[in-house]
């Protein structure tokens, strides 16, 4: 999506930004889940107030880790220099995969949860009743 509002090629050097993105990803995820499962397993926390608070818990985590590698990544993106042009790409990918992905993760995420959560409720309602 980022190279088509910015008119980049999609190339090789973005797939690898879309892998570092990945790791950011999956990361941030952890995070989050872990901190839900240990609210869950170590208090009587409903599921719905576990995920809202282990989100809220991490979030400032998410975001200072997304805002300080985009403003890491900016001067790269607008620069002009023909030296670094072949890196554009791969920054293109990683500023608009951490845009999407911090969204996903705060809001995506815990609506994710949620469902599976009801979901298991409700296969275990039927298969114990």
């Amino acid at each position: 999506m980022g190279h088509l509002v910015l008119g980049y090629e999609f190339t090789i050097t973005s797939i690898f930004g879309l892998i570092a993105v990945s790791g950011v990803i999956v990361n941030d995820t952890i995070l989050v889940m872990h901190r839900y499962n240990r609210m869950v397993r170590d208090s009587d926390f409903p599921e719905i107030a576990a995920i809202s608070a282990a989100t809220q818990q991490r979030a400032r985590a998410i975001l200072l880790t997304s805002v300080t590698t985009l403003l890491g990544l900016l001067p790269i993106l607008f620069s002009g220099d023909e030296a670094i042009q072949f890196l554009i790409p791969l920054v293109v990918s990683i500023v608009f995969g951490l845009v999407f992905a911090g969204i996903g993760l705060l809001f995506f995420l815990p609506s994710v949860i949620m469902m599976v959560e009801l979901a298991k409720g409700r296969l275990g309602r039927r298969f114990a009743g």
